[in-house]
């Protein structure tokens, strides 16, 4: 398999790392795209990419010197998942919680697949992290739901939180997860998959 790309950064061949190997990671400015993995596979990759870059330190741009600052500010990461109906009502961790970091929401947007959100009791599906308690970072309500349709923050029938609060560092050594919202049954259905596709930064 080859070098996978993302935001500002070159990674590393995925086999490698799965080996328990090491890279350098040169920058090109990229789009990020998911490699072909297990799901379980790619977790323990991201996780991997991550521990590396603690320890090469990287910068936003080729004219910035390595200072080896685990924090890798000035990068974003981009995530994407399409995640099944029955796993969104069961709820799905989609960044897992890494010690002594915070994940920062730069921009979000969801889509149905499949058919239209629909419930009897859910009211939607929503983004979710912990700011001292757990919050819906990002709701896309049923109304907003329909097929192929990008949902994104400001739409109508989508909500965040109140003065941007969306978009703030959340607790560290949390994760980031997404679930039908309801007061009642978790009962979204129609739609077969709900796509997640994040654009986060990683910060101390």
């Amino acid at each position: 398999m080859g070098a996978t790309k993302c935001i500002g950064a070159t990674l590393p061949n995925v086999d490698t790392f799965e080996a328990g190997g090491s890279g350098t990671f040169a920058f090109e400015p990229d789009q990020y795209a998911r490699p072909n993995l297990a799901e379980e596979k790619w977790m323990r990759w991201v996780q991997k990419f991550i521990q590396a870059h603690q320890h090469t330190g990287v910068s936003a741009d080729t004219d910035a010197a390595d200072t080896g600052d685990a924090r890798a500010d000035g990068i974003s990461f981009n995530v994407r998942l399409r995640v099944t109906t029955s796993d969104m009502n069961a709820g799905k961790e989609v960044l897992p919680a890494l010690s002594g970091k915070r994940y920062r929401i730069i921009d979000c947007h969801v889509i149905a697949v499949g058919g239209d959100m629909e419930a009897s009791v859910a009211t939607g599906i929503a983004i979710c992290g912990t700011q001292t308690t757990p919050q819906k970072l990002f709701e896309v309500l049923l109304e907003a739901g329909v097929q192929s349709a990008i949902c994104r923050p400001g739409d109508a029938n989508t909500n965040i939180l109140a003065d941007g609060a969306s978009f703030v560092q959340n607790d560290a050594n949390t994760a980031i997860t997404v679930r039908t919202v309801t007061a009642g049954n978790y009962d979204l259905i129609t739609c077969t998959h709900i796509d997640i596709n994040i654009t986060y930064a990683l910060e101390a």
